[in-house]
């Protein structure tokens, strides 16, 4: 019961996204990698080109969904959970291409920022240390009603 009264009151509680439609296109993601190799750490630059993240939000059906390009050019598509929503951020979590990501939209200012945690396996490696990644990406943001 507790457990209801909660979701209803977050979304009881969206403030300026209240029956509107939210949509970011964004531009390709920069960031850093963080690799682990069983002793010590290193982090490296780590970017998508040609890419252009699209998030929408959809506060009439309680919706995200995030939709980009990965290095490889196949599409990669997040139905994401919603963490929060409030006058100045969107969060929401998802699966990314097998490994999970949280996903953080200021729209004020237009910045995303998706971190993901991963343990890549290539093909011919069968297994890799985890690996973390932080991008961050320049938005151009659209709420329509």
């Amino acid at each position: 019961m507790r457990k209801i009264i909660y979701i209803t009151l977050f979304f009881l509680s969206i403030p300026q996204l209240k029956a509107q439609i939210l949509t970011a296109v964004c531009n390709g993601l920069n960031g850093v990698r963080i690799d682990y190799n069983g002793k010590d750490f290193g982090i490296r630059e780590d970017r998508i080109t040609n890419s252009s993240p699209t998030i929408v939000f959809n506060s009439y059906k309680k919706t995200v969904t995030y939709v980009n390009k990965d290095a490889l050019e196949r599409a990669l598509s997040v139905e994401g959970i919603i963490l929060q929503v409030t006058d100045e951020r969107l969060s929401f979590s998802g699966i990314l291409d097998g490994a999970p990501a949280l996903f953080t939209l200021y729209y004020p200012e237009g910045i995303l920022y998706v971190t993901e945690h991963a343990r890549m396996a290539p093909l011919l490696v069968p297994s890799q240390p985890p690996k973390a990644k932080l991008f961050y990406s320049r938005c151009q943001i659209d709420i329509a009603e």
